[in-house]
């Protein structure tokens, strides 16, 4: 009999979004989505299995991991479909030495539900598909048992940056998996995460090989607070001299890889060593080297545009847009004006359907980076003025690029570090109808921190100041290509005007975060999504919640149908459909609305 199944406030039970486990001294919690969970916990020499909202029951005469792990094989013998997550995970209380602690309590417990792992999947009539497996543990042995029972298809990152005791022998051992090798491995690309005290140059040796050895490694991360930069220019080579203002800078050619390159990066604590593959560099190669080339093209997909820094705005500059590029590549760049210049080119860019526009005021030239090899003690002077000043002349001079090509077909706009002038600025000059995705985000990271000769940033900057990460919506909402496209996402901006008085009921996706959110407010966007039945998935963030007890009166929203500590969630049906508005309420946090069908539907009483 599995227990959980009748705690657990969900009735897709081979369809779970996730398989988290987190298991204590006395106690295991399982959860199979962010609102569904249930606990065992030891009383005495019963169990008692608890949920939110549902009477627990009690196991007599059974430990509480035997109990669990009868549960745990049935689960992971149903589960048909693709999970988000796969997580095996201990907790540790504070204040106590987490080895002696884990050996004394919790190593027995974790040798029990990963030898229960490993007795179920080899069972399945399939492998167990998840786009993540997680697990803490000091025995990374479980790895490579547990991944030959993965879907490697599926599998898309797997983060080992918190194991205990890893050391550079396992590090290698885990990167040199035959697995990887294998023929039938999947094409998608994986994502590797491992932790360490530094970098040295024996890990990036063994890095270079593992790229050269296995083509499926899309990066290998690592969580470390030093690097060893003699050895990072040693293997890697300098950076290029046109490049050093980019963290991107430090390239070197894979062997055995058809020309692969292996760029290093680094972003917030973390050591990216990511491939790029080489078609891809010559593609971009051939748009940037040759006007001639360009002018023969049928249509242009996409367009990049930033400035040609450090001779401040002399040009705009033309890049192809891809995520995967680094920025190194951007030096050979077309010059905008000379394109526009040429007749058969001008009417080429007025004709096409362009998939993706970005424009960035991220201003990364005059910012240092934290990874620059060589840089001052002392501390970098910004001139604000200047900063301010190239924005007002990048817009211009942009500005009067798009008054000779309106209206620009546009599918997907993208910004960054923009104010809501700069966003109208654009949008009047684009097709409506056509732009389907609007994408803001807070781009560059002004770090009120001096950087250091060994690249630790440390003392802070006295006189720093940055620029504002809010944004007005009231007036660019009521434009026309902003009321015709379909998802919007803002990222790292808080959105000052109030929620109803700005447009999003049209949007089938969307991603923003709010200065303030009250009761009235969600009543406001539920009946809102309601009248719009082409939603999908809309997410505000909430800065400061005010949203109190008045939102279960039943003039608001009522008794939630699934309630937690954290999470609480209500149905309403659109009107005649068997689609319902799915509103989860992260408490405090965030608020979502989605559209789902009838069948996952909880009943009322559950």
């Amino acid at each position: 009999m599995t227990h959980a199944y009748s705690m657990f406030q969900t009735n897709l039970k081979s369809k779970f979004p996730m398989v988290s486990i987190r298991y204590k001294h006395r106690s295991i919690y399982l959860s199979v989505s962010d609102i569904s969970s249930v606990s065992y916990n030891q009383e005495g020499p019963d169990t008692r299995i608890e949920a939110f909202r549902k009477e627990s029951v009690l196991i007599q005469n059974n430990d509480f991991v035997t109990v669990f792990l009868d549960d745990l094989h049935q689960i992971l013998m149903d589960q048909t479909e693709l999970m988000e997550s796969f997580q095996v995970h201990y907790e540790i209380p504070s204040g106590v030495n987490e080895e002696n602690y884990y050996k004394d309590y919790l190593e027995h417990i974790g040798f029990r539900i990963f030898r229960q792992i490993l007795s179920t999947l080899p069972q399945r009539t399939g492998k167990l598909k998840t786009q993540e497996f997680s697990f803490f543990t000091h025995i990374s042995e479980y790895l490579p048992q547990i991944l030959s029972f993965l879907d490697l298809n599926s599998l898309e990152q797997i983060p080992m940056e918190n194991l205990k005791n890893f050391n550079f022998a396992e590090f290698e051992k885990v990167l040199d998996l035959e697995i990887w090798r294998n023929e039938e491995n999947p094409k998608n690309q994986l994502r590797l995460v491992f932790g360490f005290n530094e970098i040295s140059e024996r890990v990036m040796e063994t890095i270079e090989k593992a790229f050269s050895n296995c083509s499926y490694f899309e990066s290998i991360v690592i969580k470390a607070k030093i690097i060893d930069q003699l050895s990072l220019t040693k293997t890697f080579g300098p950076p290029k001299p046109e490049t050093d203002q980019f963290e991107e800078g430090h390239r070197m050619e894979i062997s055995n890889s058809n020309g692969d390159l292996l760029i290093y990066s680094f972003e917030d604590g973390f050591h990216y060593f990511s491939r790029f593959q080489k078609d891809l560099e010559s593609e971009i190669s051939s748009l940037e080297g040759d006007l001639e080339e360009l002018s023969i093209c049928e249509n242009l997909e996409c367009l990049n545009l930033i400035r040609n820094l450090p001779e401040h705005l002399k040009s705009l500059c033309l890049v192809p847009s891809d995520s995967n590029i680094p920025r190194e590549i951007f030096e050979n760049h077309i010059i905008l004006e000379r394109v526009l210049k040429n007749q058969q080119l001008f009417e080429i860019f007025q004709k096409s359907e362009i998939e993706s526009l970005r424009l960035d005021f991220s201003n990364l030239n005059f910012f240092p980076s934290p990874m620059v090899f060589e840089i001052d003690d002392s501390e970098t002077p910004i001139d604000y003025d200047l900063v301010e000043k190239s924005n007002l002349e990048f817009l211009d001079k942009f500005q009067n690029v798009l008054k000779k090509l309106r209206p620009l077909k546009i599918r997907e706009l993208s910004l960054r570090c923009v104010q809501e002038g700069d966003l109208r600025t654009v949008l009047e000059f684009l097709e409506p109808g056509f732009l389907k995705k609007i994408d803001i985000e807070y781009f560059c990271d002004f770090r009120n921190e001096k950087v250091s000769r060994n690249g630790i940033l440390t003392v802070p900057y006295p006189d720093r100041r940055s620029y504002p990460r809010t944004l007005e919506l009231r007036n660019v909402s009521k434009m026309e290509q902003w009321m015709l496209a379909e998802n919007l996402e803002i990222e790292k901006y808080r959105i000052l005007t109030p929620i109803q008085n700005f447009n999003i009921a049209h949007f089938k996706k969307g991603k923003i975060t709010v200065e303030s959110m009250s009761s009235e407010d969600v009543v406001f966007l539920k009946n809102i999504f309601l009248a719009n039945p082409s939603l999908e998935k809309f997410i505000v963030q909430i800065n400061q919640c005010q949203i109190d007890v008045s939102l279960y009166h039943p003039d608001f929203l009522g008794n939630p149908v699934i309630a937690s500590l954290k999470a609480q969630a209500w149905y309403f049906q659109y009107p005649e459909s068997e689609n319902y508005l799915h509103i989860k309420y992260n408490v405090f946090q965030s608020i979502t609305f989605s559209k789902v069908h009838s069948s996952v539907v909880p009943a009322p009483n559950q």
